[in-house]
């Protein structure tokens, strides 16, 4: 499949919200959201994200099918820095290159406001593992209990991407 990428606005927010809410519903591990809490937050607070962040999704035709949010520091002394969050590609489109594509997206975007993206992904989600590290990421640490599920807690890999090396 050769997925169909841009970034998303407000007028994609029903759509959005509908895969966000697949995400957290199919995946509680792998965010910091829960479903419980985002199937409660009315259409307003998914337009504001569109408004505030920068979100890629990718189309299979008209569906939306893969997501990915990217979110640059503002600090004086860390706008050097981007992070990737809510990395997400419905489970019957994985394995066609929909991740990978997003990101490279992400990429492309971020290059020239950020030196470096970082991430953190569960220590036990071997498929995103494997998609980051395609992608050019490096685990840098750990953070042990980094989310607690259902009273299960869930170490994360800490990773980062540098955009302004050679072999970038």
């Amino acid at each position: 499949m050769t997925p169909y990428i841009r970034q998303l606005n407000v007028g994609d927010a029903k759509d959005y919200r509908a895969i966000r809410l697949e995400a957290l519903k199919a995946f509680p591990q792998a965010y910091g959201a829960t479903y419980a809490q985002a199937v409660k937050q009315p259409i307003g607070a998914f337009t504001q994200t569109l408004e505030q962040a920068v979100l890629f999704g990718a189309f299979d035709g008209d569906e939306l099918c893969g997501i990915v949010c990217f979110v640059a520091c503002e600090g004086a002394q860390d706008n050097h820095i981007g992070h990737l969050y809510q990395m997400f590609v419905k489970p019957g489109i994985q394995g066609r290159g929909v991740g990978l594509a997003l990101i490279k997206q992400l990429f492309e975007y971020a290059r020239p406001i950020v030196r470096q993206v970082h991430l953190g992904v569960g220590t036990n989600n071997h498929s995103a593992l494997a998609l980051y590290k395609k992608a050019g990421f490096e685990i840098y640490g750990t953070e042990p209990r980094a989310l607690c599920v259902k009273g299960t807690y869930i170490d994360e890999h800490l990773m980062v991407k540098f955009l302004d090396s050679k072999d970038n």
